[in-house]
């Protein structure tokens, strides 16, 4: 029994040996690599694998130490699923106001009243898995009531008026962008719409499919989200957008971000990701407190980390 079991660990290890070598040939190592079982815990978790690829020498690592991570395609999904695998968003908080605005014209002789009572909420969701804010989704359910002569009227549908019309607060656009002059409004009818961009109020007409969490969100109905220069180590860059965005600008942005959504995702991979959230920090502050391991450059590097 003994004899088998000094047995078994072999063939894992030469397992490991071949893995480990390639995944060092990716990263830009020409050395040869030998890996051994030996004190494996000491550069586990917690310190990654970069030491060891700096080095060219990983014997301490042991075989299977730390693995890829995920590409840059699998954080930046063209429609984002709710959901609590990688790549996936994750409802984090949730604010909710209810404004009111009236719009007020008279036309034939008689006074109208049109009050939109507006369910507004900011629902800002995070990279499943990780702290980081993948964007804000604001929404809005927007139930309108009409009175004529200060009777309220249940039913019907209207169009709102080319001229003459009042609002309150005085400037709204909220009834022109949803029903310009012309067009048509129904009574006690519930419409629903994202805003693209809450920080001007400019508003996007869209349907309301997805807002359950059921099924996936259009990029373009986020805004927000953590800025790149907002994370420590990054804050020399010049970048002031969000991380989400950078994952659409291919070589280092993109990369750095999906290096940094891999590192801190958990519960972690066994074994864990080549890079700890710190290295990834460290590697890409300006100037950089993290070593590259010889014979490669940033961008190469941190793609070379991902399959």
């Amino acid at each position: 029994m003994n004899k088998q079991k000094l047995n078994e660990p072999a063939a894992h290890k030469e397992d490991g040996v071949e893995k480990r070598r390639r995944f060092i040939k990716g990263a830009g190592l020409a050395a040869p690599v030998v890996l051994s079982l030996a004190n494996r815990s000491a550069f586990g978790a917690a310190k990654g694998c970069l030491s060891q690829q700096v080095s060219g020498n990983i014997s301490e690592a042991g075989a299977g130490s730390c693995s890829s991570g995920s590409l840059v395609t699998v954080w930046n999904p063209t429609n984002q699923t709710i959901g609590t695998t990688k790549g996936n968003i994750a409802l984090s908080t949730t604010q909710t106001t209810t404004p009111i605005v009236t719009a007020s014209w008279t036309a034939g002789g008689k006074a109208y009243v049109l009050t939109a009572t507006i369910t507004q909420k900011g629902s800002s969701y995070i990279w499943s898995g990780t702290s980081y804010v993948y964007g804000i989704l604001t929404t809005q359910t927007i139930t309108l009531s009409l009175t004529r002569n200060g009777s309220s009227i249940e039913s019907g549908s209207f169009t709102f008026p080319m001229s003459g019309v009042t609002t309150n607060p005085t400037g709204s656009t909220l009834f022109t962008t949803f029903f310009p002059s012309g067009a048509s409004f129904t009574i006690k009818t519930t419409y629903y719409t994202y805003i693209s961009n809450p920080a001007t109020g400019a508003l996007t007409k869209a349907s309301s499919a997805g807002v359950s969490g059921v099924g996936s969100l259009s990029r373009s109905y986020f805004s927000g989200g953590t800025a790149y220069n907002s994370i420590s180590a990054f804050s020399g860059s010049s970048i002031t957008t969000s991380l989400r965005a950078n994952l659409s600008v291919a070589g280092l942005n993109a990369n750095s971000v999906a290096a940094l959504l891999n590192a801190a995702y958990t519960p972690a991979s066994t074994p864990p990701y080549v890079l700890t959230v710190a290295q990834v920090k460290g590697l890409c502050a300006t100037p950089p407190t993290e070593k590259l391991p010889p014979n490669t450059t940033l961008t190469t590097f941190l793609a070379s980390t991902f399959s």
